[in-house]
C-alpha cells in the first residue's frame, strides 16, 4: 500500500485496502465465516495491543464487512426458501 499522509485520505485507503480482500463464496456455510470472523477478531487485538493499529483497523473493518455480506446472504438464501 502507499504511503498516504492526509488523514482523511489515510482512512480511506485503508478501508478500500481491507474491502479488497473480501470475498463471500455462496457455497460456504455462513457458521463457517463466523468462525473465521472470531479468528479475524482474536488477530485484530493482537495487532491492537502490539500498537499495529492500521493493521488491527483492516482486520475489524474486514470482520464488519463479512458480517454485513454474511447477513445479506442469510435474508437472500431465507427468500429463496420461503419462495418454495
Amino acid at each position: 500500500m502507499t504511503e498516504v499522509h492526509d488523514p482523511d485520505a489515510r482512512v480511506r485507503a485503508l478501508c478500500e485496502y481491507g474491502l479488497r480482500l473480501v470475498e463471500v463464496d455462496d457455497r460456504i456455510a455462513p457458521n463457517r465465516y463466523f468462525k473465521s470472523g472470531k479468528e479475524m477478531i482474536r488477530m485484530a487485538s493482537v495487532y491492537e495491543e502490539e500498537g499495529e493499529l492500521e493493521k488491527a483497523f483492516i482486520l475489524y473493518n474486514k470482520f464488519t464487512t463479512y458480517v454485513f455480506l454474511i447477513f445479506l446472504l442469510s435474508c437472500f438464501v431465507l427468500k429463496e426458501l420461503n419462495s418454495k
